[in-house]
């Protein structure tokens, strides 16, 4: 007796992106209006929290999400007397890819798209395509395509390097 298994077949396009955050509030503080210490230490927080405690009054949270520096460390700040913080809203990452043109007939939104990180060894995201370019970019003859990836747990960090997979032409046989 032979067992027989339903397999998924695919063609594939494999890439590489950038990840971007779905929201993102940069918040320029000044030293002096500061109260108290400002350590951040990626603290999630949630709408309507406050995230620092101002002379001026409250900094509030517009939305759930990581705070961080922008690049910078406790010692250096924009100017002598001001930093920046950001809140990034990484449950969901986007990544804009550019397809070349002879795939374009292949590419649908919805189709399924893997998604790996170097620091995640070989762990895969699961996206999907979220949109498509009405045109073909004359320069670079690629069709743009932006990849939605769901990152309820927030491994997915913005900034980093993705190398992706979207899978087209899907069939299963046994």
């Amino acid at each position: 007796v032979t067992e027989v298994i339903e397999k998924e077949f695919s063609e594939k396009i494999e890439t590489y992106g950038t990840a971007v955050s779905n929201k993102t509030k940069s918040f320029r503080i000044k030293k002096e209006d500061l109260i108290g210490e400002l350590k951040l230490n990626n603290d999630y927080v949630k709408k309507g929290d406050v995230i620092i405690k101002l002379k001026s009054g409250d900094v509030v949270a517009p939305f759930n999400g990581v705070l961080g520096y922008t690049g910078l460390t406790e010692d250096i700040f924009v100017s002598d007397n001001i930093f920046i913080i950001t809140l990034d809203d990484n449950s969901v990452i986007f990544s804009d890819i550019k397809v070349p043109e002879s795939y374009a007939p292949f590419i649908k939104k919805g189709l399924p798209v893997e998604t790996k990180v170097s620091s995640y060894g070989n762990k895969i995201f699961k996206g999907e395509v979220d949109f498509i370019s009405s045109r073909i970019n004359a320069d670079t003859r690629s069709l743009l395509s932006r990849i939605k990836i769901k990152n309820e747990d927030l491994e997915l960090l913005s900034g980093s390097l993705l190398e992706m997979t979207v899978k087209f032409n899907l069939r299963k046989s046994l």
